[in-house]
């Protein structure tokens, strides 16, 4: 019995960092997304500041073009952000999950991962929380209005 109890605490040790270290993972990559999406916006507004031309006659296709292209780019890094925060909160469902059902283990069987589907977060929920949604409307935001006020 002592043994058994011994196993399962090692199960729970390794099982802990295996997943620490994808949560963490997951979350560094949510933050690289978006800090590019910092130095994107940066670099529109340092780009539209520099070659700003008050008499510049750009046609209106042009002007709705760039603006099209932005509200992609913006779209691009919420989706990506988006995906990186899923696949986080899926393996922490999944850490709580098998560390509240374990059984039986297998050394060889501790890092492959077969998360149960009713663990998975919804896209909308994930999507919609203040550190997506908000994060990117406010980056989106912030970029028309420069192009706006630089093209029209």
């Amino acid at each position: 019995m002592n043994n058994n109890n011994n196993n399962n605490r090692i199960f729970i040790m390794h099982f802990q960092n295996y997943s620490g270290n994808v949560i963490s993972r997951m979350s560094n990559l949510g933050f690289f997304i978006k800090t590019f999406s910092f130095t994107y916006l940066s670099i529109l507004v340092v780009f539209l500041s520099i070659f700003y031309n008050p008499d510049n006659d750009i046609d209106k296709i042009i002007k709705f073009l760039c603006l099209f292209i932005n509200s992609l780019i913006i779209l691009f890094f919420s989706i990506i952000n988006n995906y990186f925060l899923r696949l986080e909160r899926w393996f922490r469902n999944y850490q709580e999950w098998k560390i509240k059902n374990y059984k039986d283990f297998d050394f060889e069987k501790i890092i492959i991962f077969k998360p149960n589907k009713k663990l998975k977060p919804k896209w909308k929920n994930s999507y919609f929380s203040i550190t997506i949604f908000g994060f990117y409307l406010f980056i989106f935001i912030i970029s028309n209005i420069f192009l706006i006020f630089f093209l029209f």
